[in-house]
């Protein structure tokens, strides 16, 4: 039974199978980089970057804040095909469901809803895993108790 949950450990474990993204720094920090090197074309690199994260990111844009050089952008509050504002998304999602990444005059925030549902879902099967496994050790032990002891006894 242990050296079954000892190999189960790793097998049902979340980080098995997904990682934390962390992908999404580079495209923040790009974009920041954007904002203060190239502040002429930095709107049209932030409308392709929005137009992208927010509809082809596994983990989707929900807010970002750029206060840099002469740049003060916000999403979605300074965009009109956006809907809502950034109190409207903390008000529609839960706090662990968001990451943000922030930094010196920038924040991000993104999606992790699929993340944490799927890690939710490998912990409730490595429980089950568990449970089948002792619910059978003690069956098994049982049976061999029967046989070993008692019944020579009686």
């Amino acid at each position: 039974m242990i050296i079954l949950i000892l190999v189960s450990i790793p097998v049902l474990d979340g980080s098995t199978w997904f990682t934390p993204l962390t992908v999404y720094d580079k495209g923040c920090l790009d974009l920041v980089y954007f904002a203060n090197t190239n502040p002429a074309s930095y709107q049209a690199i932030a409308n392709a970057y929005i137009e992208y994260a927010t509809g082809s990111f596994l983990n989707p844009l929900l807010y970002f804040s750029i206060s840099s050089g002469s740049i003060i952008d916000n999403f979605p509050d300074y965009y009109e095909a956006y809907s809502g504002t950034f109190t409207d998304i903390l008000n529609n999602y839960r706090s662990d469901d968001i990451s943000i990444i922030s930094g010196n005059g920038y924040t991000f925030g993104f999606s992790i809803a699929w993340y944490n549902k799927l890690g939710a879902a490998v912990n409730i099967a490595r429980t089950l895993f568990i449970c089948i496994l002792l619910i059978t050790t003690t069956i098994v032990f049982s049976n061999d108790l029967e046989k070993a002891a008692i019944a020579p006894l009686e």
